[in-house]
């Protein structure tokens, strides 16, 4: 019975069970996922990510130089008729999207990796259950 409830331990309220955890949650289920709970259990490891505040605030510095009206996106921006933008505006927005966009895609990546190697998969599981709720 106790390989059963290690088992449920790490496949339902975890990320899947990795080799050696279901044997290592059969001893005490409910002191393993405990243990997990712990501030730092979901944070991923800094190898030299960009984090997401870092990808914007990189976006507004690129954008400082400019009128606020030529800041692509603005609100106060003029159509495109009246005020093209110069090919120097097109460049910054071109390499501000690109940077956004890999910024962003090695934070996925990195989320995923962690995800599938972390030995505290509960903490993991409670992080994306409360992303998953605030962004809904």
């Amino acid at each position: 019975m106790s390989q059963l409830q290690g088992a449920i331990a790490a496949t339902r309220f975890g990320m899947g069970a990795r080799p050696g955890e279901i044997a290592a949650a059969s001893g005490d289920p409910r002191g393993w996922l405990k243990a997990q709970i712990r501030p730092d259990a979901a944070l991923i490891p800094d190898d030299g990510l960009l984090s997401v505040k870092q990808v914007f605030e990189a976006r507004r510095d690129a954008y400082s130089g400019m009128a606020p009206e030529d800041r692509p996106g603005s609100p106060q921006r003029q159509t495109a008729a009246d005020a093209p933008r110069s090919d120097a505006q097109r460049m910054i927005q071109q390499q501000v999207q690109r940077e956004t966009r890999e910024g962003l895609g090695r934070e996925v990546e990195a989320r995923a990796r962690h995800a599938a190697a972390t030995p505290d998969s509960f903490s993991e599981r409670w992080l994306r259950f409360w992303a998953n709720h605030f962004t809904v």
